[in-house]
């Protein structure tokens, strides 16, 4: 999930909506600074045609996806996990907006169960 941060709110993109980074040093998944958000997804978990994702081990024992192998950001990347990084959202609602954006992981729990008292 790729979140859109402004002044403390934030709002969830869709799958068809654009991200274009003000950074382009800020690219580290992909290789162009102007994506949808469903390819940044794809190319995070690695998917391939077949569906299934391309691993490395490294010297550390860590598991590598292929995308991500020999590339080393020259900046910050945690920022996509934490502050968010510079850029516009294309959005088929609202049309270009800048701001940043953020990478975030969500929880959807099973349906709540009436679970005995300990």
């Amino acid at each position: 999930m790729i979140e859109k941060t402004t002044s403390g709110k934030s709002e969830s993109l869709n799958y068809q909506d654009v991200v274009s980074l003000t950074d382009p040093q800020s690219v580290f998944v992909l290789s162009q600074p102007t994506f949808r958000v469903s390819e940044l997804v794809s190319a995070i978990v690695g998917e391939t045609e077949a569906g299934e994702t391309k691993v490395e081990k490294t010297k550390s024992g860590l598991d590598v996806p292929e995308f991500l192998r020999g590339r080393r950001p020259p900046f910050d990347k945690s920022q996509w996990a934490t502050t968010g990084v510079a850029a516009e959202v294309l959005t088929s609602s609202k049309g270009w907006r800048k701001g940043k954006v953020r990478l975030t992981v969500e929880f959807i729990p099973d349906e709540d169960v009436d679970r005995p008292e300990e």
